[in-house]
């Protein structure tokens, strides 16, 4: 039996919290490769992922200027908002064409030129193939970035039994293999 929550508990319907004091830009700054990297695993292709980071960080920034945030947890917010609009942009795309069951199945703009979809393509399977030749377990320490909220190297290091270090390491060289991978797609 739940509890009945009393009239005076609830907020007036007239009052909406106040804007935050997030420093947006420095926001943007700090986490959108983040935001591009973890819909980058969840198959968006690279020009898809960069769009979908920047009307991420619009609408959070709408939300917060119409007082709507209640708090700000970055960069856990901003996932959360990429992911929902990451959906919003495969079901508009769904009606369009099927969408295959395979989660690394490229979603790439029907309206880009042939030369843009090829070197998307292109990328994102360079980055997959780089993935790949990954170990597993510098895959498995990568991957448990991407959680929501991620947890920290600390957390990472416990649970896989590797020192704090070693985990900072592995996250290094695999981001510094996918920036390879995407450098030389270009």
């Amino acid at each position: 039996m739940q509890a009945a929550v009393a009239p005076a508990d609830l907020p007036p319907a007239d009052v909406a919290p106040g804007p935050t004091t997030v420093d947006w830009d420095g926001a943007a700054l700090a986490h959108n490769r983040r935001v591009v990297v973890h819909l980058l695993a969840r198959g968006l292709s690279l020009d898809d992922a960069e769009d979908v980071a920047q009307r991420t960080w619009t609408r959070l920034i709408a939300l917060d200027r119409a007082g709507r945030l209640a708090r700000v947890e970055l960069p856990g917010l901003a996932f959360a908002q990429a992911r929902f609009l990451a959906a919003t942009l495969r079901r508009e795309q769904h009606g369009q064409r099927e969408v295959g069951g395979d989660a690394l199945e490229l979603v790439v703009d029907d309206r880009a030129d042939a030369e843009r979809t090829v070197l998307a393509k292109d990328r994102v399977a360079r980055a997959l193939a780089e993935l790949e030749r990954v170990p597993s377990s510098a895959l498995h320490v990568f991957r448990r970035l991407l959680d929501d909220p991620p947890p920290t190297h600390a957390a990472i290091a416990k649970q896989v039994g590797l020192s704090e270090q070693r985990v900072r390491q592995i996250v290094c060289e695999t981001r510094a293999r996918l920036r390879r991978a995407l450098e030389e797609s270009r």
